[in-house]
């Protein structure tokens, strides 16, 4: 009886330090692991930080499937800066664009130097005079607001569109 005794406080003394190797080197692989995984986050977190990727966001402008935005140039230099924005009317009908401007952007661009008429199925092009705070790689985001008359009847109209462009 006394050897059985002997024998199983020996195995369970052999069992336990298996335990404790195996406990050991699941803790070295997760403290491994652990740092490895938090150096890569902080990484991440510095590029995040401190790269500009503006860039890399796509430039975009939508108005409606009538009346389409078919570009867009934002140009800053010597203390000025024009966006200047291409229409294609499609509505079928002339009409007279009274007003531009982009709302909800970091930047302040209102307003058109003339008003501009498009007849219908063709394109036209206006600036837009912005703040002199824009410099270049700076990104205009916002609503596009264009409000316009029917040349015909004279009533009229206002189109929400959206606008995203880099200034050069």
């Amino acid at each position: 009886m006394f050897i059985k005794l002997v024998l199983i406080v020996i195995k369970c003394e052999y069992e336990g330090d298996i335990l404790k190797k195996k406990a050991q080197a699941a803790m070295e692989f997760l403290l491994t692991y652990g740092w490895a995984i938090l150096v890569i986050t902080a990484i991440i977190g510095v590029i995040l930080a401190f790269v500009d990727f503006s860039g890399f966001v796509p430039e975009r402008c939508e108005v409606s499937s009538d009346f389409r935005c078919e570009g867009t140039s934002l140009v800053s230099s010597d203390g000025e800066t024009q966006l200047t924005l291409l229409f294609y009317n499609g509505l079928g009908y002339e009409i007279e664009i009274v007003n531009v401007s982009v709302d909800g952007a970091e930047f302040d661009c209102t307003g058109i130097s003339e008003a501009l008429v498009i007849p219908n199925s063709e394109t036209g092009s206006l600036i837009v005079t912005c703040d002199d705070t824009i410099k270049k790689g700076d990104v205009l985001d916002g609503d596009l607001i264009i409000d316009y008359k029917i040349t015909l009847t004279g009533s009229s109209h206002r189109i929400v569109g959206n606008l995203r462009t880099h200034s050069s």
